[in-house]
């Protein structure tokens, strides 16, 4: 299946969400109308620097991590999988894919999973980067 993720943003009404358009199969370079569309979350994106999806062989969930100020959310295509409660202003994410073969549960979630955040430190005033691990919402290292 393709599936095609988007971060919108109403400049006008204000407001806006994110959303996965499921595509279906194709053996073709012509991409069909979708056949479904799954809203993910009624809050926009605010960059497209907070966002990052995973890197897995196609046998494997794609991902969309999405870092806000209250967290670290996963989504699969069809909803939410996860939210690490980590607060502080994040200024950019990227997915990092596991050394380990992942493996796939029940609920869609892909092996461990980690993510580099560099945010804002409010106490120190100073940027730090830290490693997720959003499997197990901690940080797994920080610089």
């Amino acid at each position: 299946h393709i599936h095609v993720f988007v971060g919108y943003h109403h400049r006008t009404r204000g407001g806006g969400g994110m959303c996965c358009f499921d595509l279906g199969k194709t053996t073709s370079t012509i991409l069909k109308s979708p056949s479904a569309r799954h809203d993910l979350d009624s809050r926009p994106v605010s960059s497209a620097r907070l966002s990052s999806f995973s890197t897995s062989p196609s046998s494997m969930p794609i991902q969309w991590m999405v870092a806000r100020n209250d967290g670290l959310y996963t989504y699969s295509h069809t909803q939410k999988v996860g939210v690490a409660p980590i607060d502080g202003i994040k200024l950019c994410i990227s997915h990092v894919p596991s050394i380990e073969s992942p493996t796939v549960t029940n609920n869609n979630h892909v092996g461990a999973s980690y993510a580099l955040v560099a945010s804002m430190d409010t106490k120190s005033g100073r940027e730090t980067v830290d490693v997720y691990d959003a499997t197990n919402k901690l940080v797994a290292f920080h610089v």
